[in-house]
């Protein structure tokens, strides 16, 4: 129930007689073992890949564009962009103790775990095939990663969304919204909301669909075309004046 599991001293080549405990378990990998111990491969409990809207998208690609082209700058890219990457290494190393990039490979990204050569020999104790020719590079950043991390289960790893200070910038946002950029948003999901209503009613039937859908289209090209560009408050008062 804690995700522990204690494997007994039945394995592969290699494997040994104590007792080896990890942590975070969700379940075993089918018919996979570990390549150096022989042990069984277990898969990890993760953390969610954290939720982006467009905004989000928008903000995080902005801020790779702006950390600059120094070495210090690319570690700090690099972790930005391998956060999610990072705490799945780390959730799988605290449940398969001893494990190699390969076991982890083999779960995470199958297609790079490769078939042998004619003739070429294994270099792993339980496992025939090898790390793709990518996955084997140096400079790999799934290796550099990889050897930079530590084993750490999902429950004790720092949340890769930070709910309180994304819901901070979505109050922010609300509180701080133009008038003509709130009329964009409810405009939008009044459209929405009116084609939902009339296709869940039963009153529009299929083959009326797609003139109803017409007919939206063209409320929302009238809309469009009457828009005024960053419509203020300041603009409403005087145009009611």
């Amino acid at each position: 129930e804690d995700g522990r599991y204690v494997p007994s001293s039945v394995g592969g080549r290699g494997s040994k007689d104590e007792a080896v405990v990890g942590e975070g378990t969700l379940r075993p990998l089918e018919n996979v073992l570990l390549v150096n111990s022989g042990l069984p491969v277990f898969v990890p409990r993760t953390q969610d890949a954290p939720l982006m809207t467009t905004d989000m998208i928008r903000e995080h690609q902005q801020v790779l564009a702006c950390v600059g082209t120094s070495e210090e700058a690319a570690k700090i890219r690099a972790r930005m962009q391998t956060a999610s990457l990072r705490s799945d290494m780390e959730a799988f190393k605290a449940a398969n103790p001893g494990c190699d990039i390969a076991d982890f490979i083999r779960w995470y990204s199958p297609r790079d775990w490769v078939e042998l050569e004619e003739g070429e020999e294994s270099a792993y104790l339980n496992a025939r095939g090898k790390l793709s020719r990518r996955m084997d590079a140096e400079d790999n950043l799934w290796k550099t990663t990889w050897n930079g991390c530590e084993a750490m289960p999902a429950s004790r790893q720092a949340p890769l969304m930070r709910f309180e200070k994304e819901g901070a910038k979505v109050m922010h946002y609300l509180e701080t919204l133009s008038p003509g950029d709130l009329l964009e948003q409810l405009t939008a999901v009044s459209l929405t909301g009116m084609f939902h209503a009339l296709y869940t009613s039963g009153e529009v039937s299929e083959e009326e669909t797609p003139h109803v859908l017409e007919g939206i289209l063209q409320c929302l090209a009238c809309v469009k075309s009457n828009w005024v560009t960053g419509l203020t408050y300041a603009n409403l008062v005087c145009a009611r004046l």
